[in-house]
């Protein structure tokens, strides 16, 4: 399963909004804001997954950038070696 972290950094004066926002996406865990950026992490069934919600992340109303900071992909079967 996995587990990716950002550090969503808001549009000025957008916090609110960009927390609110990001916070309605399911499965995504925001944590306590800090001056205009805040963090947020997700577990995913599928890589897929995991990129379909970095991009509604990235794309959340109030959200001026969110930066991958850690992805865990180790028990995804393709990425394993054998």
């Amino acid at each position: 399963m996995p587990v990716s972290s950002y550090v969503v950094t808001a549009a000025a004066g957008c916090l609110n909004d960009a927390v609110e926002s990001v916070s309605s996406i399911n499965g995504v865990l925001v944590g306590e804001p800090n001056k205009d950026s805040f963090p947020a992490a997700f577990s995913s069934d599928t890589e897929q997954e995991a990129q379909d919600l970095g991009r509604r992340i990235e794309t959340a109303q109030g959200v001026s950038k969110a930066l991958l900071v850690y992805h865990n992909f180790e028990d995804i079967e393709e990425y394993q070696t054998p």
